[in-house]
Parts: C-alpha cells; sequence; structure tokens
C-alpha cells in the first residue's frame, strides 16, 4: 500500500490500526529489508574479493613468471584485499575490557580502619575494603 502512495491514515484504516502504528509497520518493513541488502551485497563483495584473491595469488605463484614488480604488485594488492575482507567480516573488531580504578585517600585508610576497630570490639570480621560512598 506505502508502495502505492497511500497515506499512513489510509494504510492505517485498511488495517485497522493507528496511523503512527502503520508508519511504523512501514518503518520496521523499511529496515529489515534494508538490512537484508546489505547482508547480500555483503556477500557479493567477498565473493568477488575472495575471486581476486586467487587471481592474484596465480600471479605470484606462477613459476614462469620472472616480472618481479608485478609479482610485487599482486602481493600489495592481496594485502589490501585481506584487510577489507577481515573488515567487512568483523574480523578486526577490538575487544573491549573494563577497567575499574580505586583510589584511596588517607581519609578512606582512617575510615577502614576505625570500621575494622568497630568490627574488632564487635566481634564481627575485619576487611581490607574501603567503604564507598
Amino acid at each position: 500500500m506505502y508502495s502505492l502512495r497511500r497515506s499512513y491514515k489510509d494504510i492505517g484504516e485498511a488495517l485497522g490500526i493507528h496511523s503512527s502504528t502503520a508508519f511504523k509497520y512501514v518503518r520496521d518493513a523499511f529496515k529489515d529489508q534494508a538490512i537484508e541488502q546489505v547482508d547480500e551485497a555483503r556477500k557479493r563483495d567477498i565473493s568477488l574479493i575472495d575471486h581476486l584473491i586467487n587471481r592474484l595469488l596465480a600471479i605470484v605463484d606462477d613459476p614462469s613468471s620472472t616480472d618481479s614488480s608485478a609479482k610485487t604488485n599482486a602481493a600489495g594488492t592481496i594485502n589490501r584485499l585481506l584487510d577489507r575482507r577481515a573488515k567487512m567480516l568483523g574480523v578486526d573488531t577490538p575487544a573491549q575490557s573494563e577497567v575499574t580504578v580505586t583510589h584511596q585517600t588517607p581519609e578512606d585508610l582512617e575510615l577502614r580502619d576505625l570500621i575494622n576497630a568497630a568490627k574488632a570490639r564487635a566481634a564481627l570480621p575485619v576487611t581490607d575494603e574501603v567503604p564507598r560512598s
């Protein structure tokens, strides 16, 4: 209906839904379609890269060729194609790490000692942890 240039109001009425819901349905349909098209393009590009790499490897591995410049150029192109392929496949995505830094001030240490002393008087386990505020 959207491709027939019907309004969201008309689409909503035909489906028995509000026009804002019709808008969301159309938006979601296009989003899914775009993702499918990107996936297809990625598969096609990776297939082409693989084909080109195989052709270039034939140049590099050709024992009858004495053209070292052609072999060097082919090897450089293979390297760039492999880099592009890795990026497309997400091979080189950076690893994420979560780091927590704790800084203890002299006041924190004094507070810890006071808490430990109070726990010792109450016969509770003593800890090295500094309370966080």
